[in-house]
């Protein structure tokens, strides 16, 4: 008994690989994830391909300013809903419109008693997310009665938008914030190109 108890033995370590796998007394070698320095992901706007995203954002968020101010000085509530979330709230100076039918109500009301016949805006700066895009400038009103003088508004303004699923109209306004500068030294808008007519809602984004 005592033989084949040696010979079993003799034969189990002859048998042994010396590989890792098959070494019970050989430490385990674990391969932990690769580690991300914070220079790999910091300052995602110094990414040139981040970049150019905002920058092609940035001129659809003009386009879009400039149908809403279009819509406002012809007085299409059925476009402006369009460009408003549901729960939006805008805020012009004193006064908050909250959802987007009283926002396009107000709107409209407003050119009518102010007698708007430009409303432009200069974005200056645009940030976003997979669902979130919030760009900030300036912007300037026109208001003219007819025969009357001509009276400005200038301001700076901060606009939160939200992606949506409808590819024709990929993002809508949130929340819109304009401030009146009473120096009027907030900039000159822009002369974007203005449409000639409502833009349905399918040529949009």
């Amino acid at each position: 008994m005592v033989l084949v108890a040696v010979t079993a033995a003799a034969c189990g370590k002859a048998g042994r690989s010396d590989s890792p796998a098959s070494d019970p007394d050989r430490p385990a070698v674990v391969v932990g994830p690769r580690v991300v320095l914070p220079s790999d992901t910091a300052h995602p706007d110094t990414m040139p391909a981040y970049r150019e995203r905002m920058e092609d954002l940035k001129r659809r968020v003009s386009e879009w300013h400039g149908f809403v101010g279009a819509m406002v000085v012809f007085g299409d509530r059925k476009v402006l809903l369009s460009y408003y979330a549901p729960s939006a709230t805008v805020r012009i100076a004193d006064t908050t419109l909250t959802g987007a039918q009283q926002i396009a109500n107000g709107l409209v009301d407003l050119g009518r008693r102010t007698s708007i016949r430009e409303f432009l805006r200069a974005p200056y700066r645009v940030h976003a997310t997979d669902s979130v895009a919030v760009d900030s400038g300036t912007y300037g009103i026109l208001m003219q009665r007819e025969g009357g003088p001509r009276r400005e508004e200038r301001g700076t303004y901060v606009t939160t938008w939200h992606r949506t699923a409808n590819p024709q109209q990929p993002w809508v306004i949130l929340r819109d914030v304009l401030k009146p500068d009473p120096t009027g030294k907030a900039g000159k808008p822009p002369e974007p190109q203005r449409p000639a007519k409502a833009p349905a809602r399918g040529k949009v984004g």
